[in-house]
């Protein structure tokens, strides 16, 4: 299974995971997130297909940063799990030394064994959760939540919670710090403790109104 790649943005420190990574930006996601911060990267045109053996080849130029530092490559995007099939195939060829970490929102329709290879064979999963609460989630991505926290239940049952960072976003104009913390104690109700709550950074070239719609 061929992949959807926009972008590989190489020598990230410490931002996608441990170490040097490699970020592997993949193309499609079910959000529209009004303050995506790759909006424009995920255009269809920009759009180049990659078997898993030719990002390998590309990738693997970084090899050593990979091995010395405890880095590796981070699919990110878009939402990567649309493309769950072409990360299962790259988990097949990938060398001994390269950790694999995925970025995603988990509003997936996902099979659950494809979900459960992803987390057996992902070193980690940084999952955006934008809100726990279905009405501002709704309004911040267009989608409802249910299968995030359907995934999030998966992956609990599975025992890979300690494999997940939970980031929680503090969003402007739609999402506060105090809520933000809220969705946090929540979350851990739900058996998982590592989240991080941060605040969305307004890039220039976003459209800063558009919550106000």
């Amino acid at each position: 299974m061929d992949f959807k790649l926009i972008s590989i943005s190489r020598h990230r420190l410490t931002t996608d995971g441990e170490g040097v990574t490699s970020l592997v930006a993949l193309a499609g996601c079910p959000l529209r997130c009004p303050l995506c911060i790759n909006r424009e990267l995920l255009a269809l045109g920009k759009v180049h297909i990659v078997s898993p053996e030719k990002l390998l080849e590309n990738v693997m130029k970084d090899y050593c940063y990979f091995v010395a530092t405890g880095g590796g490559i981070t699919f990110g995007g878009g939402e990567p799990l649309i493309q769950a099939d072409a990360i299962i195939d790259f988990f097949k060829i990938r060398p001994e030394g390269i950790n694999i970490n995925i970025e995603t929102s988990m509003n997936v329709d996902i099979p659950d064994d494809k979900l459960k290879k992803i987390c057996e064979e992902t070193t980690m999963l940084i999952i955006d959760t934008k809100s726990t609460d279905p009405g501002l989630y709704k309004k911040y991505t267009g989608l409802e939540n249910e299968r995030v926290f359907k995934n999030l239940e998966k992956i609990k049952e599975f025992g890979f919670e300690d494999k997940c960072i939970l980031r929680v976003p503090v969003i402007p104009k739609l999402k506060d710090k105090e809520t933000a913390l809220k969705e946090k104690e929540y979350l851990i109700s739900k058996g998982f403790n590592n989240i991080n709550v941060f605040p969305y950074i307004i890039r220039d070239y976003m459209d800063k109104e558009a919550l106000n719609r």
